[in-house]
């Protein structure tokens, strides 16, 4: 499997606010990504899935970060 670089975009909720996020992650698929991106923002804040809105899931090309 390949593993590829993923940029994700979403909201999250912190008290009664919402909270925007852009994270960069590795993973073999998006369903994958989407587990991660639940299993870190859970363990971290102490959120529930349902308090998690991923938005965008965009794949960075690898090149594109090696460009001098």
């Amino acid at each position: 499997m390949i593993t590829k670089i993923y940029r994700v975009k979403g909201t999250f909720v912190m008290g009664d606010s919402y909270h925007k996020f852009t994270k960069e992650y590795k993973a073999t698929n998006v369903a994958d990504l989407e587990e991660k991106i639940y299993e870190r923002f859970g363990s971290k804040h102490g959120l529930n899935r349902n308090q998690i809105s991923i938005k965008d899931i965009a794949e960075i090309e690898i090149w594109f970060l090696f460009k001098p």
